[in-house]
């Protein structure tokens, strides 16, 4: 089954757009929940990874924009299949057996190859092939999804 989730400050600062957002998700038959205890409404960059197989994945969420400024990041409990890769799920577009992410994950775990890191988000998000493309030299996030969105089946 899937769902959406949501960082509970959404409804917390932006409480009628979030009333209206949930009426409609439940009009539509769209479940979904509210994660407590969250210090930043963008959820995506957080949350756990959708893999290829229909599981989920996290990761050591730890981005180099939030250092020094740790009242916006929220650190989530390491789940089953955990991927020890400091990432955003920001920077983390899949479609079926391909993902497509920045450079700036090479830049975020120095201590392993760029081989290791593409072996270990493959075999732990079952996917056959990673795409990486140059981080946009205006983007401070170093994300993908600022910059691209698959839009039809590829894989």
């Amino acid at each position: 089954m899937s769902i959406l989730i949501f960082s509970d400050l959404f409804p917390k600062y932006h409480p009628r757009v979030a009333a209206d957002f949930f009426a409609a998700l439940t009009r539509h038959g769209v479940n979904f929940e509210l994660i407590g205890d969250t210090k930043d409404i963008w959820a995506r960059d957080y949350l756990p990874l959708v893999c290829a197989d229909g599981q989920v994945c996290s990761y050591v969420y730890n981005p180099d924009y939030l250092r020094g400024d740790e009242k916006y990041r929220t650190i989530l409990p390491p789940m089953p299949r955990h991927l020890p890769l400091v990432m955003d799920g920001g920077n983390f577009e899949r479609i079926g057996r391909k993902a497509i992410m920045t450079d700036k994950v090479f830049t975020d775990n120095p201590g392993l190859s760029r081989d290791e890191i593409k072996r270990l988000i493959c075999e732990k998000c079952a996917i056959g092939e990673l795409i990486i493309v140059p981080r946009a030299p205006y983007d401070p996030y170093g994300h993908t999804d600022t910059i691209v969105r698959f839009t039809s089946k590829i894989a």
